[in-house]
């Protein structure tokens, strides 16, 4: 599959937390957030996505505008990210990793 883009407005937001060096960076306010309320950590050392509510994890990509990727995640190499943020139950590794990227 390909990469993903981010809302324009979840890109900035991302920028931004990506430009100040805060990592991992948590947020819940996210375009396609509302009105789940999940909470959302954002680890931009090893560049990956996870929702502490379901587990799943994912990769991200930082790229220029309109910048293009094939996604080439390998099984394994970041699945169970999730599961070291403790508490996200039964399941976690088997979900963590298998989102599609997202880039901003």
């Amino acid at each position: 599959g390909e990469w993903s883009q981010f809302a324009d407005v979840d890109a900035e937001l991302l920028e931004k937390a990506f430009s100040a060096g805060i990592t991992p960076f948590m947020t819940k306010k996210l375009s396609f957030n509302e009105g789940y309320d999940s909470l959302y950590i954002f680890d931009f050392d090893v560049m990956t996505q996870a929702n502490s509510d379901s587990g799943t994890s994912r990769k991200l990509q930082r790229t220029a505008a309109g910048g293009s990727k094939l996604f080439g995640h390998t099984k394994g190499e970041d699945d169970g990210y999730a599961e070291v943020l403790g508490g996200l139950g039964e399941g976690a590794a088997a979900k963590a990793g298998s989102g599609v990227g997202a880039k901003f």
